[in-house]
């Protein structure tokens, strides 16, 4: 869901920018109690590779979870 949604935006929006506000915002909502560190990560990230990287991270994390 989260890699649609992200190539949704990519596709629709010019600039890095704009797709990082767009979906940034979502992470309130889909998952409210993630991690701290990971969260704070994800919403300060300035690029789409480290944003990318960052939810990576957060994925395998949550699936190892179980």
């Amino acid at each position: 869901m989260h890699r649609e949604l992200f190539d949704w935006y990519n596709a629709s929006l010019c600039g890095e920018s704009q797709i990082l506000l767009k979906v940034k915002s979502f992470w309130d909502y889909l998952l409210p109690e993630v991690e701290k560190r990971l969260r704070k990560k994800i919403i300060k990230s300035n690029n789409i590779l480290t944003y990318l990287a960052t939810t990576q991270m957060l994925f395998e994390e949550l699936s190892a979870q179980g």
